[in-house]
């Protein structure tokens, strides 16, 4: 994965919000809190506590893997229903996550948006939720399961569907929170040290090594009983998966380009199942319909 100081910024800035917003500690009713059709407004502590700046990894698409037409090589069959804000896609800026030095043979030094895909993280998976403060609308990544969740002692952060209102099919339900075509693993995980130690609270566990006798898990972690890989440990998983840390990614278009890691081995275009390839131009644009759609909701109820 390639790292840079876009990347840190975004991270740095974003958790700084996150946690001005958790010492304000809203008061919100347990119906709000509980309720799946709220996804604006203040937010409790609880709430935002599990809340971090996720990442989605991305390759910028080589002539050799789509010869003719990089952009309309992508799959887009998934996503039927929903059309591309052309707007909002515009202002992407990949040179934020992929560009590299001129000097530097091996990979592009100026991507378009449009030359960027990704693979584990598509539509139907992700949701949206006006959060308070200066983050506003923001993409929900996969993985917390609600009643996980506050068994930690935590609330549910809730969000507008993408595939709310049947866009996707009316058979189409929403997919399990840890889908492995969905559930966008980021290929590791970036914290502040008040982070981690947040997360060795929550995770049931323990976040680091040694873990807790009471779990059942040796303390190193490393049990043939329990045969996690390497993307549980250092691939992120162990995070939003089991600890059920909410990631969430900005939908400001230079703050969303920041939150996309260059997978540089560029590598998965190949090897990775054609249909699954998905545009990250169109997955944006996309999104930024899906907030529309949510904005006209919440005036609804306001009317």
């Amino acid at each position: 994965m390639r790292i840079n100081a876009h990347h840190i910024d975004q991270y740095l800035k974003m958790s700084a919000e996150i946690d001005r917003l958790t010492s304000l500690d809203e008061t919100v009713s347990p119906e709000e809190v509980e309720d799946p059709e709220i996804f604006n407004g203040p937010m409790t502590a609880r709430q935002l506590r599990h809340a971090i700046p996720g990442f989605i990894r991305v390759e910028v698409m080589s002539s050799d893997t789509a010869p003719k037409d990089k952009y309309d090589s992508f799959a887009r069959t998934s996503d039927v229903g929903i059309p591309v804000r052309e707007t909002a896609a515009s202002l992407l800026d990949a040179d934020k996550c992929c560009g590299s030095p001129e000097a530097n043979a091996r990979l592009p030094s100026r991507p378009e948006p449009r030359d960027l895909m990704t693979w584990e993280c598509a539509l139907q998976g992700l949701a949206v939720r006006k959060f308070p403060g200066k983050i506003g609308w923001a993409a929900l990544l996969p993985g917390p399961r609600q009643g996980e969740v506050k068994r930690r002692g935590m609330d549910p952060v809730h969000g507008f569907w993408t595939g709310s209102g049947g866009v996707f099919g009316a058979d189409v339900k929403r997919p399990s929170e840890r889908e492995p075509k969905f559930f966008s693993q980021q290929g590791g995980w970036m914290a502040t040290r008040d982070q981690i130690i947040r997360f060795d609270e929550i995770c049931t566990e323990g976040f680091l090594p040694p873990f807790k006798k009471s779990t059942g898990i040796k303390e190193d972690g490393l049990d043939p009983r329990q045969p996690h890989n390497v993307e549980f440990w250092s691939g992120g998983f162990q995070l939003f998966g089991t600890c059920n840390i909410q990631r969430i990614i900005s939908m400001e278009p230079e703050h969303f380009s920041r939150q996309l890691l260059y997978h540089s081995s560029n590598n998965k275009q190949k090897t990775i199942a054609k249909e699954r390839l998905k545009s990250v131009r169109d997955l944006y644009g996309q999104l930024a319909t899906v907030v529309q759609t949510a904005e006209a909701k919440l005036e609804s109820r306001v009317q």
